[in-house]
């Protein structure tokens, strides 16, 4: 049974209906399987998905999953199975771990603001729902036929854009991610977990940052009110995730001769 300092975390993987056990598993792999060359046995996941409340059917369907759509590999060694991320996925996964890990959250370049063009003639609210912000020279191909866009940074956001980028729901998720390592005292109890709660307590404090700063990126502050609690979820899942990964290094008994360990220690910061 996992320590009670992880159930917070615990329950609010499992909140809403479904966990969503695919998205844990790209977490592990991108989290803790990628700075040890990428590849994980079959014993390792069961073991931590098991933690958190996963059951092994369900990791066996998300697994076959992930190797049909070619974002895993799988070698059969000896009466385990050992699985690598394809060099698609692990492309993927070191692009995504530039954003989900980057020290400054806040963005510093220039965005576009994109706005469906038939919402237009529908009001305010038709308006709101149909923006989307994409950063300049990155996702300028993201914008689609029949939307126009207003180019820059600009220095005084309307409340529209603010409110249709950022809603009052966005905020709820970064106050409840916030709320839930606050929990129980995580930052303290972390040290002290043993190794699997450790690792655990890793992968689900990654996972839930890794959902929310993937769906939603952080914007220039013009883009968002002085209320926004992003900036101080994030200084609290670094300081718990740095102490967790700490805990949770002696889970694999050796430690990683990836270049890159040393790094990991220094993720947010």
């Amino acid at each position: 049974m996992p320590s009670p300092t992880l159930k917070p975390l615990i329950d609010m993987f499992h909140a809403n209906g479904r966990p969503r056990v695919i998205s844990l598993v790209v977490t592990i792999f991108g989290d803790a399987a990628l700075p040890r060359g990428g590849e994980i046995a079959m014993t390792d996941l069961t073991a931590i998905t098991g933690n958190i409340g996963v059951s092994p059917g369900a990791l066996r369907t998300a697994m076959s999953r992930l190797a049909a759509e070619g974002w895993v590999e799988r070698e059969k060694v000896g009466r385990n199975s050992l699985y690598r991320l394809s060099d698609q996925a692990r492309e993927d996964s070191n692009s995504a771990a530039e954003i989900i890990y980057a020290a400054d959250p806040v963005s510093h370049r220039e965005w576009i603001v994109s706005i469906d063009q038939n919402a237009v003639d529908d009001g305010a609210a038709a308006i709101s729902k149909s923006v989307r912000i994409l950063p300049v020279g990155q996702r300028l191909a993201e914008v689609d036929a029949g939307r126009f866009v207003l180019l820059g940074s600009p220095l005084h956001t309307p409340k529209w854009v603010k409110d249709a980028v950022a809603p009052p729901e966005l905020y709820d998720q970064f106050r409840a991610l916030k709320s839930a390592l606050a929990a129980e005292d995580l930052f303290s109890e972390a040290a002290n977990l043993s190794p699997l709660d450790a690792m655990s307590a890793r992968i689900l404090i990654a996972h839930f940052w890794r959902r929310l700063i993937l769906r939603h990126p952080f914007l220039p502050e013009s883009f968002v009110s002085t209320e926004w609690p992003g900036l101080d979820c994030h200084a609290e899942v670094a300081a718990v995730y740095k102490v967790a990964v700490d805990a949770a290094e002696p889970y694999w008994g050796t430690p990683t001769s990836n270049p890159g360990r040393a790094t990991i220690g220094n993720r947010f910061q």
